[in-house]
């Protein structure tokens, strides 16, 4: 499996900082951007590479983190790209409905790219550490491609082919991709009990 070195934050709060230091300790190149361009000043002294616009962040890589506040925020950045997304893979690493998270992923798929929907639930302290599991949904295939990329930020597990994230905060597990360790419940009527896999990550 091709490991694609360079990666593109778009966001740079709490988790966003949390999550491109884990990366750049990881020994990726990482491209940062914040709409307030001097709260990337930390992540720039410690080696990522400033971006003046989204498009600029953009550019020369072919995964995409947008760990933004909410899903509105993450089609704000996607409106500000002047070119299109083909070959890259996009993931929204943020709060947001399901509905809201499908609209997302169509915006990607017209722009030519993939998308995955990552369930965070970890706080910023616990980003790259064994304490930490984020879960994905969307397209199986971006996901395998950048999986160890992924890994480098927490214990990974897929919630299926679509963004199906509940309001609550709990995603819907695809069978195929479950494993055992960690138990969590569906809301009634969603369907069985899952578990999902936990992977130690041996870089953390």
């Amino acid at each position: 499996m091709t490991e694609f070195r360079s990666v593109a934050v778009v966001g740079t709060g709490a988790i966003g900082s949390a999550v491109a230091r884990r990366l750049l300790t990881g020994g990726h190149d990482v491209v940062v951007w914040n709409r307030t361009p001097a709260r990337t000043a930390g992540l720039v002294e410690s080696g990522a590479v400033p971006a003046r616009t989204v498009t600029e962040a953009v550019a020369t890589t072919e995964l995409v983190l947008l760990t933004v506040t909410d899903q509105e925020a993450a089609r704000q950045c996607l409106d500000q790209l002047d070119g299109g997304l083909a070959g890259r893979t996009v993931v929204t690493m943020c709060t947001g409905t399901p509905e809201e998270a499908r609209r997302s992923s169509a915006e990607v798929a017209r722009l030519g790219g993939h998308y995955l929907d990552a369930g965070i639930q970890a706080g910023p302290d616990a980003i790259g550490t064994e304490a930490a599991t984020i879960l994905y949904s969307g397209d199986r295939t971006a996901y395998e491609r950048h999986s160890e990329t992924l890994r480098l930020l927490a214990h990974p597990g897929s919630s299926g082919p679509r963004p199906t994230r509940q309001p609550s905060g709990t995603l819907r597990v695809s069978p195929r991709w479950s494993g055992e360790t960690t138990t969590g419940r569906l809301p009634p009527g969603a369907g069985p009990s899952i578990r999902v896999r936990r992977i130690r990550d041996s870089n953390s």
